[in-house]
């Protein structure tokens, strides 16, 4: 996420945020819909701790025990 955090550094330069307000709008809108964006990790993580999980992200209580409970349980 280097390019990310330029852009950040970058536009939150009050100097670069008000040229760019005046001569490209648009520009500034697409720099600030990739500041607020997160990553696919970032996501999965956030998820993980909103749901109280503590395995690897993505991963619920339920897969981490793999297919054989599944079979098990039929």
């Amino acid at each position: 996420m280097v390019a990310k955090g330029y852009i950040t550094k970058l536009v939150g330069n009050e100097a670069v945020r008000s040229w760019l307000t005046r001569t490209a709008p648009e520009m500034l809108e697409q720099f600030d819909l990739v500041i607020n964006t997160t990553s696919m990790e970032e996501a999965l993580d956030q998820q993980a701790q909103e749901e109280g999980q503590s395995g690897p992200a993505g991963q619920s209580e339920d897969d981490a025990t793999g297919p054989e409970q599944d079979i098990a349980a039929e």
